[in-house]
């Protein structure tokens, strides 16, 4: 990868050298990119992207541990996560973005630093033009929800009702519900750490007090994907998902899905049968 000093050169003298980088974005992900790197709301990770200049002169003969790349390295680093703290900051919550959140409770604002101190570097570095060094860093919303979610209002652990254990010795596993998908690719929905799914009256039918802390921290209250298509989203929503047609309506901030009275207690009745939303098994499709 580094290991010659002709390689260097062609770096400093301005050639463009990409090495393959193992975080491929496909069209299907729900990102939000910007200059300083991007959001994935289906992958559930922010990238942040640093750049460095290696400090190398024309009479210089460096080699793969030479001090002035390893330099830019870090300082490439360093960049990349400081991309990842402005980041976090537009993440929305449920309509607030996390900024505020770190505006005013400075205990969460100085977690979510540590957090972001500890990013991986994703994929490989990369030399581009003029000599500079690009590095992607990266965190989880794994350990940001950890952090941002609240320690109450969420599901009890406890057994699984009676008559969840008798649906599921009567129906056929073939016909069995085995998630939630909201259709709402007819609207301007927004993804969100935190969403709700509301009725037409503004009812909320799914949201925290639904699913486990654990559950929600780990798989995300809701998936987000702009089709059906990927194979993944089995392991979220099974093979035989109730699929339901958000209405193009607008509550907190675009924000949480709103689906007809209809449509809320066929949802209802599915969870109550099928214990559903335990397990986060809700996916929302969005443009």
């Amino acid at each position: 990868m580094m290991n010659n000093y002709s390689f260097f050169k062609r770096v400093q003298d301005g050639a463009i050298l990409l090495l393959l980088s193992s975080f491929v974005f496909s069209q299907s992900s729900i990102i939000q990119r910007t200059d300083q790197g991007v959001i994935d709301y289906e992958k559930r990770v922010i990238v942040g992207k640093g750049i460095a200049k290696i400090q190398l002169s024309n009479t210089e003969s460096p080699s793969p541990s030479d001090k002035k790349i390893k330099f830019a390295q870090g300082s490439a680093k360093n960049r990349a996560r400081n991309n990842i703290n402005n980041l976090v900051k537009q993440i929305n919550y449920n309509g607030i973005p996390l900024g505020e959140f770190m505006q005013y409770d400075p205990t969460i604002e100085k977690r979510i630093s540590s957090y972001v101190s500890s990013a991986y570097q994703n994929g490989e570095v990369e030399f581009i033009k003029d000599g500079n060094v690009e590095v992607a860093m990266a965190i989880s919303m794994v350990g940001l929800s950890e952090i941002i979610f609240p320690g109450v209002g969420f599901a009890p652990d406890k057994p699984k009702s009676v008559q969840y254990l008798m649906t599921r010795s009567t129906v056929p596993k073939a016909h069995r519900i085995t998630g939630i998908v909201i259709d709402a690719r007819n609207t301007t929905l927004k993804p969100a750490l935190a969403p709700r799914i509301v009725d037409e009256n503004g009812t909320p039918i799914y949201g925290m007090n639904n699913s486990t802390r654990g559950n929600a921290i780990n798989r995300g209250l809701v998936g987000y994907a702009r089709s059906l298509d990927s194979p993944e989203l089995k392991n979220r929503i099974g093979n035989n998902p109730l699929i339901i047609t958000a209405l193009n309506k607008d509550y907190s901030g675009s924000t949480n899905p709103v689906v007809s009275l209809k449509s809320g207690l066929e949802i209802k009745t599915a969870q109550k049968s099928f214990h559903l939303f335990d397990e986060c098994k809700v996916l929302v499709l969005i443009n």
